[in-house]
């Protein structure tokens, strides 16, 4: 996260994140519930609160408003030529994403069960160019 700008990262599973950082400019929050409330006491006012992959729930949007807080969410639809033009970057090198495991795909199961451990740290990759014997 450092080296694509970020001051500051924290794992919420490890450290309540209220006590490790200053008020801040900008939370982008992937997790949502709790977390997400709990991420509006973390920033500025005039600061704004970025959910992925869903909007913000109205009575966050209500509290962030109270506080001066701003809100947007994100969230990507899957396209063909943004797919084809982001493998072009990785291929050229441009972009370098973090690969934590590659697995076969008849390993699916096996890949979905290290996600939902939560210990992975970069992208899990499924190969389905290699044939199940």
């Amino acid at each position: 996260m450092n080296s694509l700008g970020a001051d500051e990262f924290v794992d919420y599973r490890e450290q309540r994140f209220e006590t490790s950082v200053a008020p801040v400019h900008a939370v982008i929050d992937t997790v949502g519930g709790t977390v997400q409330q709990r991420s509006l006491d973390v920033l500025k006012r005039d600061g704004v609160l970025v959910a992925l992959p869903a909007d913000v729930p109205a009575e966050v949007k209500a509290d962030a408003e109270r506080r001066g807080i701003r809100t947007r969410y994100f969230s990507v639809e899957p396209n063909a030529d943004t797919l084809t033009k982001i493998s072009r970057l990785v291929a050229d090198g441009r972009v370098r994403p973090t690969v934590s495991s590659v697995y076969p795909l008849a390993e699916a199961r096996v890949a979905h069960d290290e996600v939902r451990a939560g210990h992975v740290r970069g992208k899990l990759v499924l190969d389905a160019t290699t044939v199940a014997s």
